[in-house]
């Protein structure tokens, strides 16, 4: 019983870290995104597979991608964007109106 206990704490602990790591990977690529924008190579959309939904994922110039939004922040996250002068591609921004209509 202490095995299972100690593999099921293991398996917490790593999703937490996985989890935590990933959102301050978010939090960092957006944040860079807003103070420097003159360093964001492209903004793309990634789809959902199972939804008809879509992530926001941002490239540097020096090749780093992030994974800035989540479904649910999209539409936040573009004003956000937008205030500093970036925006979706026009390819982008009908292929993601043409997933909704």
């Amino acid at each position: 019983m202490v095995e299972v206990t100690g593999v099921v704490v293991l398996v917490v602990a790593g999703l937490a870290a996985s989890y935590f790591r990933g959102m301050r990977k978010k939090v960092d690529g957006l944040a860079l995104a807003e103070a420097e924008p003159a360093r964001v190579a492209r903004l793309y959309l990634r789809r959902v597979s199972d939804a008809n939904a879509f992530w926001l994922h941002m490239q540097t110039t020096d090749g780093r991608k992030y994974c800035i939004a989540a479904p649910w922040e999209l539409e936040d996250t573009l004003a956000r964007l937008e205030r500093v002068g970036l925006r979706l591609s026009q390819e982008e921004v009908s292929y993601l109106n043409q997933s909704f209509a």
